[in-house]
Protein backbone atom coordinates (compact mmCIF):
# COMPACT_ATOMS: atom_id res chain seq x y z
CA UNK A 1 0.00 0.00 0.00
CA UNK A 2 1.31 3.46 -0.80
CA UNK A 3 0.17 6.95 0.15
CA UNK A 4 -0.14 9.56 -2.57
CA UNK A 5 1.14 13.01 -1.74
CA UNK A 6 -0.14 14.76 -4.87
CA UNK A 7 -3.73 15.48 -5.92
CA UNK A 8 -5.59 12.47 -7.32
CA UNK A 9 -5.04 12.18 -11.09
CA UNK A 10 -8.10 12.05 -13.26
CA UNK A 11 -9.97 8.82 -13.00
CA UNK A 12 -9.46 8.17 -16.70
CA UNK A 13 -5.70 7.97 -16.14
CA UNK A 14 -6.05 5.20 -13.57
CA UNK A 15 -6.23 1.51 -14.38
CA UNK A 16 -8.69 0.84 -11.59
CA UNK A 17 -10.56 2.98 -9.08
CA UNK A 18 -11.68 0.70 -6.25
CA UNK A 19 -13.62 3.33 -4.35
CA UNK A 20 -13.78 7.11 -4.39
CA UNK A 21 -14.25 9.63 -1.58
CA UNK A 22 -15.54 7.13 0.97
CA UNK A 23 -15.89 7.69 4.70
CA UNK A 24 -12.77 6.11 6.18
CA UNK A 25 -14.58 3.80 8.62
CA UNK A 26 -16.68 2.44 5.75
CA UNK A 27 -13.77 1.91 3.38
CA UNK A 28 -13.04 -1.28 1.48
CA UNK A 29 -9.77 -1.36 3.44
CA UNK A 30 -11.49 -2.80 6.48
CA UNK A 31 -13.10 -5.59 4.43
CA UNK A 32 -9.68 -6.48 3.06
CA UNK A 33 -8.33 -6.41 6.60
CA UNK A 34 -10.97 -8.86 7.83
CA UNK A 35 -10.40 -11.14 4.87
CA UNK A 36 -6.67 -11.15 5.52
CA UNK A 37 -7.05 -12.39 9.10
CA UNK A 38 -9.84 -14.82 8.17
CA UNK A 39 -7.64 -16.41 5.47
CA UNK A 40 -4.32 -16.37 7.30
CA UNK A 41 -5.40 -17.73 10.67
CA UNK A 42 -2.41 -18.60 12.88
CA UNK A 43 0.01 -18.11 9.97
CA UNK A 44 -0.39 -14.35 10.33
CA UNK A 45 1.67 -14.69 13.52
CA UNK A 46 3.65 -17.92 13.11
CA UNK A 47 5.08 -16.66 9.80
CA UNK A 48 5.75 -13.26 11.39
CA UNK A 49 3.58 -11.45 8.86
CA UNK A 50 1.85 -9.47 11.62
CA UNK A 51 3.95 -8.17 14.54
CA UNK A 52 3.07 -9.53 17.97
CA UNK A 53 6.14 -9.73 20.18
CA UNK A 54 5.80 -6.44 22.06
CA UNK A 55 2.26 -7.34 23.20
CA UNK A 56 2.79 -11.10 23.53
CA UNK A 57 5.68 -11.74 25.88
CA UNK A 58 5.98 -12.81 29.53
CA UNK A 59 6.98 -9.33 30.69
CA UNK A 60 3.80 -7.60 29.53
CA UNK A 61 1.68 -10.54 30.72
CA UNK A 62 3.18 -10.21 34.19
CA UNK A 63 2.45 -6.47 34.23
CA UNK A 64 -1.17 -6.98 33.18
CA UNK A 65 -1.62 -9.79 35.72
CA UNK A 66 -0.52 -7.49 38.54
CA UNK A 67 -2.89 -4.73 37.47
CA UNK A 68 -5.81 -7.14 37.09
CA UNK A 69 -5.05 -8.67 40.49
CA UNK A 70 -5.16 -5.25 42.16
CA UNK A 71 -8.41 -4.39 40.38
CA UNK A 72 -10.00 -7.66 41.49
CA UNK A 73 -8.94 -7.11 45.10
CA UNK A 74 -10.63 -3.72 45.12
CA UNK A 75 -13.69 -5.04 43.28
CA UNK A 76 -14.07 -7.84 45.84
CA UNK A 77 -13.71 -5.39 48.72
CA UNK A 78 -16.51 -3.34 47.23
CA UNK A 79 -18.55 -6.47 46.51
CA UNK A 80 -18.33 -7.66 50.11
CA UNK A 81 -19.99 -4.43 51.16
CA UNK A 82 -22.71 -4.38 48.52
CA UNK A 83 -23.35 -7.86 47.07
CA UNK A 84 -25.84 -10.58 47.76
CA UNK A 85 -24.53 -14.12 48.53
CA UNK A 86 -25.50 -15.35 45.04
CA UNK A 87 -23.33 -12.68 43.45
CA UNK A 88 -20.33 -13.70 45.56
CA UNK A 89 -20.03 -17.09 43.82
CA UNK A 90 -20.27 -15.65 40.30
CA UNK A 91 -17.03 -15.55 38.26
CA UNK A 92 -15.09 -12.53 37.13
CA UNK A 93 -14.73 -12.51 33.35
CA UNK A 94 -11.43 -11.49 31.76
CA UNK A 95 -12.11 -10.98 28.06
CA UNK A 96 -9.27 -10.66 25.55
CA UNK A 97 -10.28 -9.05 22.27
CA UNK A 98 -8.53 -10.33 19.16
CA UNK A 99 -6.41 -12.85 21.05
CA UNK A 100 -4.22 -13.54 18.00
CA UNK A 101 -1.87 -16.49 18.34
CA UNK A 102 -3.00 -17.15 21.92
CA UNK A 103 0.49 -16.50 23.25
CA UNK A 104 -0.50 -13.55 25.47
CA UNK A 105 -3.43 -15.49 26.96
CA UNK A 106 -1.14 -18.41 27.80
CA UNK A 107 1.46 -16.15 29.42
CA UNK A 108 -1.20 -14.22 31.33
CA UNK A 109 -2.85 -17.34 32.73
CA UNK A 110 0.50 -18.81 33.79
CA UNK A 111 1.49 -15.58 35.54
CA UNK A 112 -1.94 -14.85 37.03
CA UNK A 113 -2.50 -18.34 38.44
CA UNK A 114 1.01 -18.44 39.93
CA UNK A 115 0.39 -15.07 41.58
CA UNK A 116 -3.04 -15.73 43.06
CA UNK A 117 -1.89 -19.05 44.55
CA UNK A 118 0.10 -17.01 47.05
CA UNK A 119 -2.49 -14.32 47.69
CA UNK A 120 -5.81 -13.87 49.47
CA UNK A 121 -7.48 -14.43 46.06
CA UNK A 122 -6.35 -18.04 45.66
CA UNK A 123 -9.97 -19.24 45.69
CA UNK A 124 -11.30 -16.54 43.37
CA UNK A 125 -13.73 -17.62 40.66
CA UNK A 126 -12.71 -16.26 37.25
CA UNK A 127 -12.83 -17.20 33.60
CA UNK A 128 -10.54 -15.96 30.83
CA UNK A 129 -12.25 -15.67 27.44
CA UNK A 130 -10.24 -15.56 24.23
CA UNK A 131 -12.17 -13.92 21.39
CA UNK A 132 -11.86 -13.28 17.68
CA UNK A 133 -14.17 -12.85 14.70
CA UNK A 134 -12.34 -15.49 12.63
CA UNK A 135 -13.55 -19.04 13.20
CA UNK A 136 -10.29 -20.46 11.84
CA UNK A 137 -8.33 -18.73 14.61
CA UNK A 138 -10.75 -19.85 17.33
CA UNK A 139 -10.54 -23.44 16.06
CA UNK A 140 -6.75 -23.25 16.38
CA UNK A 141 -6.96 -22.18 20.03
CA UNK A 142 -9.46 -24.88 20.89
CA UNK A 143 -7.15 -27.53 19.44
CA UNK A 144 -3.96 -26.21 21.05
CA UNK A 145 -2.68 -28.73 23.59
CA UNK A 146 -0.98 -26.06 25.72
CA UNK A 147 -4.32 -24.34 26.38
CA UNK A 148 -6.22 -27.51 27.25
CA UNK A 149 -5.17 -27.68 30.92
CA UNK A 150 -6.70 -24.24 31.48
CA UNK A 151 -9.88 -25.32 29.71
CA UNK A 152 -10.06 -28.52 31.78
CA UNK A 153 -9.73 -26.51 35.00
CA UNK A 154 -12.54 -24.18 33.85
CA UNK A 155 -10.23 -21.17 33.74
CA UNK A 156 -10.45 -20.68 29.97
CA UNK A 157 -13.12 -20.51 27.32
CA UNK A 158 -13.46 -19.14 23.79
CA UNK A 159 -15.99 -16.97 22.00
CA UNK A 160 -16.76 -15.32 18.70
CA UNK A 161 -16.65 -11.53 18.99
CA UNK A 162 -16.97 -9.13 16.07
CA UNK A 163 -16.53 -5.45 16.78
CA UNK A 164 -18.32 -4.61 13.53
CA UNK A 165 -21.38 -6.76 14.31
CA UNK A 166 -22.07 -6.68 18.04
CA UNK A 167 -23.93 -9.79 19.15
CA UNK A 168 -24.25 -11.84 22.30
CA UNK A 169 -21.01 -13.41 23.49
CA UNK A 170 -21.60 -17.16 23.67
CA UNK A 171 -18.86 -19.25 25.24
CA UNK A 172 -17.80 -22.19 23.07
CA UNK A 173 -17.10 -24.73 25.82
CA UNK A 174 -19.62 -23.97 28.54
CA UNK A 175 -22.40 -22.56 26.35
CA UNK A 176 -22.80 -19.61 28.73
CA UNK A 177 -24.27 -16.42 27.26
CA UNK A 178 -22.79 -13.19 28.59
CA UNK A 179 -25.40 -10.52 29.16
CA UNK A 180 -26.11 -7.78 31.71
CA UNK A 181 -28.42 -10.25 33.43
CA UNK A 182 -25.89 -13.11 33.68
CA UNK A 183 -22.82 -11.04 34.56
CA UNK A 184 -22.78 -10.33 38.28
CA UNK A 185 -19.32 -8.84 38.67
CA UNK A 186 -17.05 -6.28 36.99
CA UNK A 187 -15.50 -7.25 33.66
CA UNK A 188 -11.86 -6.94 32.66
CA UNK A 189 -11.24 -6.34 28.94
CA UNK A 190 -7.77 -6.72 27.43
CA UNK A 191 -7.19 -5.23 23.98
CA UNK A 192 -3.63 -5.39 22.65
CA UNK A 193 -2.90 -4.56 19.03
CA UNK A 194 -6.66 -4.53 18.56
CA UNK A 195 -7.96 -0.97 18.40
CA UNK A 196 -5.34 -0.11 15.75
CA UNK A 197 -6.80 -2.69 13.36
CA UNK A 198 -10.52 -1.90 13.50
CA UNK A 199 -12.42 0.89 11.69
CA UNK A 200 -11.54 4.50 12.36
CA UNK A 201 -12.61 7.82 10.95
CA UNK A 202 -10.37 10.85 10.49
CA UNK A 203 -11.05 14.57 10.55
CA UNK A 204 -9.14 17.71 9.66
CA UNK A 205 -9.51 20.70 11.96
CA UNK A 206 -8.58 24.22 10.98
CA UNK A 207 -9.60 27.37 12.84
CA UNK A 208 -12.60 25.73 14.47
CA UNK A 209 -14.00 24.11 11.33
CA UNK A 210 -14.14 20.31 11.12
CA UNK A 211 -13.59 18.56 7.81
CA UNK A 212 -14.07 14.87 7.15
CA UNK A 213 -11.21 12.98 5.53
CA UNK A 214 -12.52 10.87 2.65
CA UNK A 215 -10.53 7.99 1.24
CA UNK A 216 -9.99 7.01 -2.38
CA UNK A 217 -8.46 3.65 -3.29
CA UNK A 218 -6.82 2.99 -6.64
CA UNK A 219 -4.89 0.10 -8.13
CA UNK A 220 -2.20 0.16 -10.82
CA UNK A 221 -3.97 -2.75 -12.51
CA UNK A 222 -7.48 -3.82 -13.30
CA UNK A 223 -8.99 -5.65 -10.32
CA UNK A 224 -11.69 -8.29 -10.65
CA UNK A 225 -11.80 -9.47 -7.03
CA UNK A 226 -12.31 -6.66 -4.55
CA UNK A 227 -12.35 -9.06 -1.60
CA UNK A 228 -8.80 -10.35 -2.14
CA UNK A 229 -6.61 -9.21 0.79
CA UNK A 230 -3.56 -9.22 -1.50
CA UNK A 231 -4.95 -5.92 -2.77
CA UNK A 232 -3.43 -4.38 0.36
CA UNK A 233 0.04 -4.91 -1.14
CA UNK A 234 -0.65 -2.79 -4.22
CA UNK A 235 -3.52 -0.43 -3.45
CA UNK A 236 -2.81 3.30 -3.66
CA UNK A 237 -4.47 5.46 -1.02
CA UNK A 238 -5.31 9.13 -1.21
CA UNK A 239 -7.34 11.41 1.03
CA UNK A 240 -9.46 14.44 0.35
CA UNK A 241 -11.62 16.39 2.78
CA UNK A 242 -14.92 18.22 2.98
CA UNK A 243 -16.59 20.28 5.73
CA UNK A 244 -19.13 18.61 8.04
CA UNK A 245 -21.75 19.86 10.46
CA UNK A 246 -21.54 19.49 14.23
CA UNK A 247 -23.95 16.53 14.34
CA UNK A 248 -21.90 14.24 12.14
CA UNK A 249 -22.70 11.07 14.09
CA UNK A 250 -26.09 12.14 15.48
CA UNK A 251 -24.76 10.87 18.79
CA UNK A 252 -24.27 13.26 21.70
CA UNK A 253 -21.25 11.42 23.14
CA UNK A 254 -19.38 11.04 19.86
CA UNK A 255 -20.25 14.46 18.46
CA UNK A 256 -19.35 16.07 21.77
CA UNK A 257 -15.90 14.47 21.71
CA UNK A 258 -15.28 15.52 18.12
CA UNK A 259 -16.50 19.07 18.53
CA UNK A 260 -14.36 19.59 21.63
CA UNK A 261 -11.25 18.98 19.54
CA UNK A 262 -12.22 21.82 17.23
CA UNK A 263 -12.34 24.15 20.23
CA UNK A 264 -8.89 23.20 21.56
CA UNK A 265 -6.73 22.41 18.53
CA UNK A 266 -5.75 24.94 15.85
CA UNK A 267 -4.85 22.90 12.78
CA UNK A 268 -4.38 19.15 12.70
CA UNK A 269 -5.74 15.76 11.68
CA UNK A 270 -7.74 13.88 14.33
CA UNK A 271 -7.85 10.08 14.08
CA UNK A 272 -11.22 9.16 15.53
CA UNK A 273 -11.44 5.56 16.83
CA UNK A 274 -15.10 5.06 16.11
CA UNK A 275 -15.11 1.24 16.36
CA UNK A 276 -13.07 1.34 19.57
CA UNK A 277 -15.49 3.86 21.09
CA UNK A 278 -18.43 1.67 20.14
CA UNK A 279 -16.58 -1.27 21.67
CA UNK A 280 -16.18 0.62 24.96
CA UNK A 281 -19.87 1.47 24.89
CA UNK A 282 -20.77 -2.19 24.31
CA UNK A 283 -18.76 -3.37 27.31
CA UNK A 284 -20.05 -0.51 29.44
CA UNK A 285 -23.56 -1.77 28.83
CA UNK A 286 -22.59 -5.42 29.22
CA UNK A 287 -20.88 -4.79 32.55
CA UNK A 288 -23.37 -2.18 33.73
CA UNK A 289 -20.54 0.33 34.04
CA UNK A 290 -18.28 -1.95 36.11
CA UNK A 291 -15.27 -2.30 33.90
CA UNK A 292 -11.48 -2.28 33.59
CA UNK A 293 -9.99 -1.98 30.10
CA UNK A 294 -6.26 -2.45 29.51
CA UNK A 295 -5.05 -1.69 26.01
CA UNK A 296 -1.62 -1.60 24.41
CA UNK A 297 -0.94 -0.09 21.00
CA UNK A 298 0.77 2.73 19.18
CA UNK A 299 -1.23 5.84 19.87
CA UNK A 300 -1.82 9.39 21.04
CA UNK A 301 -2.68 10.21 24.65
CA UNK A 302 -2.79 14.01 24.79
CA UNK A 303 -3.66 17.12 22.77
CA UNK A 304 0.03 17.95 22.32
CA UNK A 305 0.62 14.64 20.54
CA UNK A 306 -2.35 15.27 18.26
CA UNK A 307 -1.41 18.83 17.28
CA UNK A 308 0.09 19.34 13.82
CA UNK A 309 -0.69 15.95 12.24
CA UNK A 310 -0.75 16.07 8.44
CA UNK A 311 -2.62 12.96 7.30
CA UNK A 312 -4.01 9.75 8.77
CA UNK A 313 -1.14 7.29 9.18
CA UNK A 314 -1.59 3.79 7.75
CA UNK A 315 1.18 1.27 8.45
CA UNK A 316 1.46 -1.94 6.43
CA UNK A 317 2.63 -5.29 7.87
CA UNK A 318 0.74 -7.92 5.90
CA UNK A 319 -2.44 -6.38 7.24
CA UNK A 320 -2.44 -2.69 8.18
CA UNK A 321 -2.82 -0.61 11.31
CA UNK A 322 -3.46 2.97 12.33
CA UNK A 323 -2.36 4.94 15.36
CA UNK A 324 -5.00 4.84 18.11
CA UNK A 325 -6.39 8.04 19.58
CA UNK A 326 -6.26 6.92 23.22
CA UNK A 327 -6.95 10.48 24.25
CA UNK A 328 -10.42 10.25 22.70
CA UNK A 329 -11.06 6.90 24.41
CA UNK A 330 -9.97 8.39 27.73
CA UNK A 331 -12.16 11.45 27.29
CA UNK A 332 -15.13 9.23 26.55
CA UNK A 333 -14.55 7.25 29.76
CA UNK A 334 -14.17 10.46 31.80
CA UNK A 335 -17.49 11.72 30.42
CA UNK A 336 -19.10 8.51 31.73
CA UNK A 337 -17.77 9.16 35.22
CA UNK A 338 -14.81 6.79 34.90
CA UNK A 339 -11.06 7.10 35.30
CA UNK A 340 -8.33 7.15 32.68
CA UNK A 341 -4.67 6.22 33.12
CA UNK A 342 -2.09 7.12 30.47
CA UNK A 343 1.72 7.02 30.74
CA UNK A 344 2.83 10.43 31.95
CA UNK A 345 6.09 10.42 29.98
CA UNK A 346 4.77 9.11 26.68
CA UNK A 347 6.11 5.99 25.00
CA UNK A 348 8.67 4.89 22.43
CA UNK A 349 7.06 1.76 20.99
CA UNK A 350 3.90 0.84 22.90
CA UNK A 351 1.36 2.93 24.76
CA UNK A 352 -0.58 1.12 27.48
CA UNK A 353 -3.67 2.86 28.81
CA UNK A 354 -6.15 1.79 31.45
CA UNK A 355 -9.81 2.81 31.68
CA UNK A 356 -11.88 2.16 34.79
CA UNK A 357 -15.62 2.45 35.27
CA UNK A 358 -17.47 1.70 38.48
CA UNK A 359 -17.43 2.62 42.13
CA UNK A 360 -14.76 1.63 44.60
CA UNK A 361 -14.58 2.30 48.31
CA UNK A 362 -11.12 3.82 47.92
CA UNK A 363 -11.21 5.21 44.38
CA UNK A 364 -9.28 2.30 42.83
CA UNK A 365 -6.04 3.45 44.47
CA UNK A 366 -4.50 -0.04 44.41
CA UNK A 367 -5.22 -0.36 40.70
CA UNK A 368 -3.60 3.04 40.18
CA UNK A 369 -0.59 1.91 42.22
CA UNK A 370 -0.22 -1.30 40.21
CA UNK A 371 -0.43 0.64 36.95
CA UNK A 372 2.22 3.08 38.14
CA UNK A 373 4.58 0.29 39.19
CA UNK A 374 4.17 -1.97 36.17
CA UNK A 375 3.64 0.55 33.35
CA UNK A 376 4.98 3.93 34.46
CA UNK A 377 8.07 3.11 36.48
CA UNK A 378 9.43 0.38 34.20
CA UNK A 379 6.93 -1.13 31.84
CA UNK A 380 6.65 -3.19 28.65
CA UNK A 381 7.60 -0.20 26.49
CA UNK A 382 10.78 0.31 28.52
CA UNK A 383 11.59 -3.40 28.41
CA UNK A 384 11.26 -3.46 24.62
CA UNK A 385 13.57 -0.45 24.34
CA UNK A 386 16.08 -2.26 26.55
CA UNK A 387 15.74 -5.41 24.44
CA UNK A 388 16.59 -3.49 21.27
CA UNK A 389 19.78 -2.25 22.88
CA UNK A 390 20.77 -5.60 24.38
CA UNK A 391 20.40 -7.41 21.07
CA UNK A 392 23.25 -5.37 19.60
CA UNK A 393 25.77 -6.27 22.32
CA UNK A 394 24.95 -9.80 23.53
CA UNK A 395 28.57 -10.82 22.98
CA UNK A 396 29.75 -8.43 25.69
CA UNK A 397 27.73 -10.06 28.48
CA UNK A 398 28.83 -12.67 30.99
CA UNK A 399 26.81 -15.75 31.85
CA UNK A 400 25.45 -14.26 35.11
CA UNK A 401 24.40 -11.11 33.24
CA UNK A 402 22.61 -13.12 30.55
CA UNK A 403 20.79 -15.17 33.19
CA UNK A 404 19.74 -11.98 34.99
CA UNK A 405 18.39 -10.58 31.73
CA UNK A 406 16.47 -13.79 31.05
CA UNK A 407 15.01 -13.63 34.54
CA UNK A 408 13.96 -10.00 34.04
CA UNK A 409 12.20 -10.99 30.81
CA UNK A 410 10.11 -13.62 32.59
CA UNK A 411 12.14 -16.41 30.94
CA UNK A 412 11.10 -15.34 27.46
CA UNK A 413 12.07 -17.89 24.81
CA UNK A 414 12.63 -15.13 22.25
CA UNK A 415 15.17 -13.54 24.58
CA UNK A 416 16.73 -16.96 25.15
CA UNK A 417 17.15 -17.58 21.43
CA UNK A 418 18.82 -14.19 21.09
CA UNK A 419 21.20 -15.03 23.96
CA UNK A 420 21.79 -18.62 22.82
CA UNK A 421 25.04 -18.17 20.85
CA UNK A 422 26.62 -16.21 23.71
CA UNK A 423 25.36 -18.70 26.29
CA UNK A 424 26.97 -21.49 24.29
CA UNK A 425 30.25 -19.57 24.22
CA UNK A 426 30.17 -19.09 27.99
CA UNK A 427 29.71 -22.69 29.16
CA UNK A 428 33.30 -23.73 28.55
CA UNK A 429 34.47 -22.18 31.84
CA UNK A 430 31.22 -22.59 33.78
CA UNK A 431 31.27 -23.09 37.56
CA UNK A 432 29.19 -25.72 39.30
CA UNK A 433 26.84 -23.05 40.70
CA UNK A 434 26.44 -21.44 37.27
CA UNK A 435 25.80 -24.87 35.78
CA UNK A 436 22.89 -25.39 38.20
CA UNK A 437 21.57 -21.88 37.55
CA UNK A 438 21.68 -22.40 33.78
CA UNK A 439 19.88 -25.73 34.13
CA UNK A 440 17.12 -24.04 36.17
CA UNK A 441 16.89 -21.22 33.62
CA UNK A 442 16.44 -23.75 30.80
CA UNK A 443 13.57 -25.37 32.70
CA UNK A 444 11.95 -21.97 33.29
CA UNK A 445 12.21 -21.01 29.61
CA UNK A 446 10.52 -24.24 28.54
CA UNK A 447 7.87 -23.96 31.23
CA UNK A 448 6.63 -20.61 29.92
CA UNK A 449 6.98 -21.45 26.22
CA UNK A 450 3.91 -21.50 23.97
CA UNK A 451 4.56 -22.87 20.46
CA UNK A 452 2.76 -21.56 17.39
CA UNK A 453 4.60 -23.50 14.70
CA UNK A 454 7.35 -20.95 14.25
CA UNK A 455 10.60 -21.75 12.45
CA UNK A 456 12.93 -21.71 15.46
CA UNK A 457 13.25 -25.09 17.18
CA UNK A 458 13.48 -24.08 20.83
CA UNK A 459 13.68 -27.64 22.18
CA UNK A 460 16.72 -28.36 20.01
CA UNK A 461 18.56 -25.26 21.28
CA UNK A 462 17.75 -26.12 24.89
CA UNK A 463 19.00 -29.66 24.29
CA UNK A 464 22.28 -28.40 22.84
CA UNK A 465 22.87 -26.22 25.89
CA UNK A 466 22.05 -29.07 28.28
CA UNK A 467 24.46 -31.31 26.41
CA UNK A 468 27.10 -28.62 26.75
CA UNK A 469 26.76 -28.58 30.55
CA UNK A 470 26.69 -32.39 30.69
CA UNK A 471 23.01 -32.86 31.55
CA UNK A 472 22.84 -35.70 29.02
CA UNK A 473 19.63 -37.40 30.14
CA UNK A 474 17.79 -34.07 30.27
CA UNK A 475 19.20 -33.10 26.87
CA UNK A 476 17.75 -36.32 25.42
CA UNK A 477 14.28 -35.29 26.58
CA UNK A 478 14.54 -32.01 24.67
CA UNK A 479 15.97 -33.61 21.54
CA UNK A 480 13.00 -35.99 21.57
CA UNK A 481 10.66 -33.01 21.92
CA UNK A 482 12.38 -31.48 18.92
CA UNK A 483 11.74 -34.62 16.86
CA UNK A 484 8.12 -34.72 18.03
CA UNK A 485 7.50 -31.15 16.82
CA UNK A 486 9.84 -30.78 13.84
CA UNK A 487 10.44 -34.34 12.65
CA UNK A 488 13.56 -36.46 12.29
CA UNK A 489 16.72 -34.49 11.65
CA UNK A 490 20.25 -35.85 11.21
CA UNK A 491 21.79 -33.27 13.54
CA UNK A 492 19.30 -34.08 16.28
CA UNK A 493 19.96 -37.81 15.94
CA UNK A 494 23.72 -37.24 16.12
CA UNK A 495 23.26 -35.24 19.31
CA UNK A 496 21.08 -37.98 20.80
CA UNK A 497 23.72 -40.54 19.91
CA UNK A 498 26.35 -38.51 21.72
CA UNK A 499 24.12 -38.20 24.78
CA UNK A 500 23.68 -41.97 24.95
CA UNK A 501 27.40 -42.45 24.40
CA UNK A 502 28.24 -40.19 27.33
CA UNK A 503 25.71 -42.06 29.46
CA UNK A 504 27.48 -45.31 28.62
CA UNK A 505 24.57 -46.60 26.51
CA UNK A 506 26.62 -47.73 23.52
CA UNK A 507 24.05 -49.88 21.73
CA UNK A 508 21.49 -47.07 21.77
CA UNK A 509 24.16 -44.57 20.72
CA UNK A 510 24.96 -46.77 17.70
CA UNK A 511 21.27 -47.02 16.81
CA UNK A 512 20.87 -43.23 16.69
CA UNK A 513 24.09 -42.59 14.77
CA UNK A 514 23.02 -45.14 12.15
CA UNK A 515 19.65 -43.39 11.83
CA UNK A 516 21.44 -40.08 11.36
CA UNK A 517 23.58 -41.51 8.54
CA UNK A 518 20.51 -42.98 6.87
CA UNK A 519 19.15 -39.43 6.67
CA UNK A 520 22.44 -37.84 5.61
CA UNK A 521 25.31 -40.02 4.41
CA UNK A 522 27.63 -37.02 3.98
CA UNK A 523 28.09 -36.39 7.72
CA UNK A 524 31.78 -37.14 8.24
CA UNK A 525 31.53 -36.50 12.00
CA UNK A 526 28.76 -39.08 12.22
CA UNK A 527 30.85 -41.63 10.34
CA UNK A 528 33.75 -41.08 12.77
CA UNK A 529 31.35 -41.29 15.69
CA UNK A 530 29.92 -44.58 14.42
CA UNK A 531 33.40 -46.09 14.06
CA UNK A 532 34.28 -44.97 17.58
CA UNK A 533 31.11 -46.43 19.10
CA UNK A 534 31.45 -49.68 17.18
CA UNK A 535 35.05 -50.06 18.28
CA UNK A 536 34.11 -49.63 21.92
CA UNK A 537 31.28 -52.14 21.57
CA UNK A 538 33.68 -54.63 19.98
CA UNK A 539 36.21 -54.18 22.80
CA UNK A 540 33.52 -54.72 25.41
CA UNK A 541 32.58 -58.02 23.74
CA UNK A 542 36.07 -59.50 24.01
Amino acid sequence: MSIMTNPIPSIASQTSVLEAKQRLSQSLLWTLQRNFFAQQGIQAWSQRIVPQYITSNPFIARAYAKIVLSFLQEAIACENLNSTPSHTKAPFYIIELGAGSGRFAYYFLKQFLATIQHSVLKNISFKYIMTDFADRTIDYWQAHSYLQPFVNQNYLDFAHFDVEQFQEIVLKKSGEILSPETIKKPIIVLANYFFDSIPQDAFYIKEGQIHEWLITLLSPQHETNLSDPELLDRVIVDFSCQPINKNYYNDADLDGLLNDYSKRLVETVIPFPIAALQCLRYFRQLSQDRLLVLSGDRGYTCDEALEGLQKPEIRIHGSFSMMVNYHALGEYVLRQGGQTLHPQCGHSHLNISAFILGNSSNGWVETHRAYTETIEQFGPDDFFTLKEGFEKIYNSYTLPQLLAYLKLSGWDHIIFLGCFPRLLDQIGAITQLERQQLYQAIQQVWNIYYPIGEQHDLAFSLGVLLFGIQYYAEALDFFQLSINDYGLDASTLVNMSQCHYNLGQLDTALLYINQALELDQTLEMAKSMRNKIQAEIDRSMR
